[in-house]
């Protein structure tokens, strides 16, 4: 329709946009989609009244505080494919019906929270294809019912701590940005109720950084990251999804440290980030309190035993003196009986496997005898 021809007396359109009835309610939506317009106040007359306004795809490069005054039944509001680089603080102020907004493809470069008080109610913020660098602590806080957050395409490098803090995103679209990881502390551990994530077509940096991201990503269901997950460095892994790639391959460091090597007498102890100072000092500690009564038990051993084989050999010399004078005779007994027997008989192999040895009995009893 344009103009307001078929309209309600009360609804209005403004020229050169299209109007028509939308939605259950019946409310008016104002179609003014590639007009070239440069200014929201540039629509004459104002449909206040309306529920839907598409401004998509003309020349506006600003939206002032004042722009959006009076319009308090909008539900949709759609500013893609425009120009748009400055939005002012508190421009949706008096906006708590809108519940889808778009401003993709533009040339937004910062997100702060100013920018979206009043929108208490919205559910879907497209900011795709912007210039987006950087998110302030909190942006989204002004919009606690926000679902679904489309970020993909712009130049974000990092996310900023509690970045969703309040909110319950369902579905985000982080794609083709510029993030080498993303932290789980106090920013995807946000994402409590999410159900789908897309995260493609980031430089993703496979290194010990990377890790406690890849862990986070691995709890999540099957079908909640609808895309792969490259690994643009280091050159080892390119091109890899990096949830197929195993955590000590990406970070050997951060797994020696689980079972520290034997510590020599001149090395030293280095206390490392999350390690107990004395999570290593403790097990040598037991180990030297054991190890020394035993080595004092060794010892003391040792010298009763010196001690006891010293006074055998003394005694033992003593008794000699004494049986030299009635040895001699009994030597050349005993030699001549050996002599006599067959123990030392000729054959090659003795019976408890070794060779025979031989025996010169003539020798050894002349021997004797001169003796």
């Amino acid at each position: 329709m344009n103009g307001d021809r078929e309209l309600p007396h009360n609804m209005t359109c403004p020229q050169p946009c299209n109007c028509n009835l939308v939605g259950t309610r019946q409310g008016l939506g104002v179609l003014c989609e590639g007009k070239k317009i440069e200014s929201l106040s540039n629509l004459k007359p104002k449909p206040l009244a309306a529920h839907e306004l598409n401004m998509r795809n003309n020349n506006i490069h600003a939206v002032k505080k004042n722009h959006l005054l009076g319009y308090t039944s909008l539900n949709l509001l759609d500013l893609g494919v425009n120009n748009i680089k400055v939005i002012d603080n508190s421009t949706f102020i008096n906006q708590s019906e809108l519940r889808w907004l778009y401003m993709d493809k533009n040339y937004l470069d910062m997100l702060i929270a100013e920018m979206f008080v009043g929108l208490g109610n919205l559910e879907y913020l497209s900011l795709e294809y912007n210039h987006i660098q950087m998110i302030v602590a909190g942006a989204f806080s002004p919009m606690p019912n926000l679902r679904v957050l489309f970020l993909n395409d712009n130049f974000l490098k990092s996310l900023p701590m509690d970045a969703f803090l309040g909110i319950s995103l369902s579905k985000i679209s982080l794609h083709n940005n510029y993030f080498p990881y993303l932290p789980v502390e106090r920013v995807l551990d946000q994402l409590n109720s999410i159900i789908q994530i897309d995260l493609h077509g980031n430089p993703w940096d496979c290194s010990c950084t990377i890790v406690p991201f890849k862990q986070w990503t691995e709890k999540l269901g099957a079908d909640v990251i609808v895309s792969d997950l490259k690994c643009e460095s280091p050159e080892e892994f390119w091109k890899r999804d990096f949830r197929q790639v195993r955590n000590d391959l990406m970070c050997p460091k951060l797994y020696d440290k689980v079972s520290p090597t034997p510590v020599s007498k001149n090395s030293t102890f280095t206390q490392d980030s999350g390690t107990r100072p004395n999570s290593y000092l403790e097990p040598n500690r037991v180990s030297i309190s054991v190890l020394v009564p035993g080595l004092l038990l060794v010892f003391v051993t040792s010298a009763f035993t010196v001690v006891g084989m010293l006074v055998f050999i003394l005694r033992n010399r003593k008794r000699s003196k004494r049986r030299d004078g009635n040895s001699s005779a009994s030597e050349i007994n005993s030699l001549q009986t050996v002599c006599d027997s067959s123990y030392w008989h000729s054959g090659p192999y003795h019976a408890d496997g070794g060779a025979h040895r031989g025996f010169d009995c003539s020798t050894h009893l002349s021997t004797t005898n001169d003796a």
